[in-house]
Order: C-alpha cells, then sequence, then structure tokens
C-alpha cells in the first residue's frame, strides 16, 4: 500500500556525479545533511540549469510485493547479511537496498534512466535521507547506467596532478591504494579524486577519471569539489622496497584492470560493452606494473615517465 503523500509542494534536489546529473523527486521532505555526512556529499549538488540524465521518484510503502527474479545480490563480508539484491521482471529492474531500521527498493527502467524509489515505511510523515539514496543505492544505479553510455567504476585512486595529468592506481585490498593517496595528498600538490572508487568515462575519444562520493580509509581530500582529469597513465601497484616501474602491453594491462572494475555479470550485453571499453582504454593510456617504496620518492618516479 502506497503512502498518503503530504500536501505540500515537490522537493527536488539534483546532483552531479562524473558529469551525469541526477535529479531526486519527492513530495516527502528531505532531511537536511547532518555535519557528519555534508562535507561528503554537499559539493555533489547540482544547482545549474543542465536537464537530469536520470530522474528518480522518492514515494512511500508500507510493503513492497513485487514479482520478480533475484539476478544479483552482495552480502556484507562482517555481519553476512544482505546489503543489496538486485531482481529483473521484464524490462525493469528492481534493487532491494537493507539498511539497519530502513528498507529502500527501487524499480527502475531497463536503462536506469528512470525510476521510482520507495521507502518502506508504516510511518504517516516521511522524511527521507539522501545519504540513504548515495549508499549503495545510487552507485549500483550509477555502475548498471554507465556500462551503456561507455563509462566503469574501477576499484581504484585517481589523481588529477599540477598539470592536469590524470593518474589512475589500481590494484586489490592491500595493494596501497590508501597509502598512495596520503603520499600524494601530504608530499604533493596533486587533487586526490578518491582513493577507492572511480569513474572513468569515455568523452570523445578520450578518457577522462572522476571523483565520486564512495571514499575508502583515507577521506582528507574529500573537502575538495568535484573533478575530473584526462587519464594519462594506469599503474597497477603493489608495495616494495624500492620503486619500481615496468611498462605492460595492453593485453598485460587487461589482465590487470579488469578485476578490478564493477562487471555487469548479470547482462551479457552490457558486459561485453564493459570489456570492449576497457580493451579500448588500455590500448590508448599507458599502463605500468609499480612496485612502490612508501616514501615521498614515489611521486618523481610517476612525474619521471610522463
Amino acid at each position: 500500500m502506497t503512502v498518503k503523500r503530504p500536501l505540500d509542494a515537490e522537493h527536488s534536489i539534483k546532483l552531479n556525479i562524473a558529469d551525469i546529473i541526477i535529479e531526486l523527486k519527492s513530495q516527502f521532505i528531505m532531511e537536511p545533511l547532518n555535519e557528519r555526512h555534508a562535507w561528503r556529499f554537499k559539493n555533489f549538488i547540482y544547482e545549474g540549469k543542465k536537464n537530469a540524465e536520470i530522474i528518480l521518484d522518492i514515494e512511500a510503502k508500507t510493503r513492497f510485493t513485487y514479482r520478480s527474479n533475484k539476478i544479483f545480490m552482495t552480502v556484507h563480508p562482517s555481519g553476512g547479511k544482505t546489503n543489496w539484491s538486485l531482481l529483473k521482471k521484464g524490462n525493469e529492474y528492481v534493487i532491494k537496498q537493507y539498511i539497519p531500521n530502513k528498507r529502500y527498493c527501487a524499480v527502475l527502467n531497463n536503462d536506469f534512466s528512470k525510476g521510482t524509489i520507495y521507502l518502506l515505511s508504516g510511518k504517516k510523515e516521511i522524511i527521507w535521507r539522501l545519504e540513504d539514496i548515495i549508499y549503495d543505492l545510487l552507485q549500483i544505479i550509477l555502475i548498471n547506467y554507465l556500462s551503456q553510455n561507455e563509462g566503469i567504476f574501477v576499484h581504484s585512486i585517481g589523481l588529477k596532478d599540477i598539470d592536469k595529468s590524470g593518474f589512475l592506481f589500481a590494484g586489490p585490498t592491500q595493494s596501497g591504494k590508501s597509502t598512495t593517496a596520503r603520499l600524494w595528498h601530504k608530499h604533493s600538490r596533486a587533487n586526490v579524486l578518491n582513493d577507492d572508487r572511480i569513474v572513468i568515462r569515455k568523452v570523445k575519444k578520450k578518457f577522462y577519471i572522476f571523483r565520486t562520493p564512495w571514499h575508502g580509509d583515507f577521506s582528507d581530500y574529500l573537502r575538495s569539489s568535484p573533478d575530473k582529469a584526462e587519464l594519462k597513465s594506469i599503474f597497477f601497484i603493489y608495495h616494495n622496497t624500492k620503486n619500481k616501474i615496468d611498462f605492460l602491453r595492453p593485453k598485460e594491462s587487461f589482465g590487470y584492470l579488469y578485476p578490478n572494475i564493477f562487471p555487469i555479470f548479470w547482462n551479457k550485453k552490457n558486459l561485453e560493452k564493459q570489456i570492449d571499453l576497457c580493451q579500448e582504454l588500455v590500448s590508448i593510456v599507458p599502463s605500468y606494473r609499480f612496485g612502490f617504496k612508501n616514501d615521498k620518492s614515489v611521486i618523481s618516479a610517476v612525474r619521471s615517465i610522463k
């Protein structure tokens, strides 16, 4: 059953993430960002006049019944509980997100450009939180949307150097991503875009890296405004006693890159688009295997190969 809406005017807010304008609309009030979240998200709020590429209505229901087939789910490693699940019925997708004491469900069209997000609540007074939508619901929507629009999420650090060159540092857990972000943040004037999740987009035959709201262990850089940089080099990092940089051929680079993207396993057509984009990326942007020493010498080592 849908919760009866209040009679006040519609509330709307726009976000700009990776140059994609996302509009959230609701007749329910959005709770103001608290201090903990405001400094992380406020720079992604968009006040310009561009039309939204993704439009999401926010409504409320006391319960959600939607017969569909489950195609993917994630489980939290510490508690074993479901984080979110993805389901499909016909040309629509359903995302169920589980937050302590709250549940959100979203029904989206086939290209993830339009949908409705339902807050499941039995309360008459509904107030929704932007941070609940951003984590993880909006990230899931963007991963799917970008897979159809020449873009990918990469588990990596992104940097914009002082000459505006963009560098990507990728690797599995414990490879040194947050360490690398701290070194550049402390010892250079480069702009750390993110230390955990970077969006790469192909724009007019060039590849760009974009800041996102989803960060890792290191977050000192998050007060910076949204930014992007043309990608000049990719580094697949690991800890070492000295700085060692080895050039990779495209085939080798793809082998390192693919395990660090967020693949669309549930959609063969879009997965193939992601793979094609990765192959094109490593054929254009130089890639390196980078064993780095944990000191500021990594900065000059990277800059020396430009």
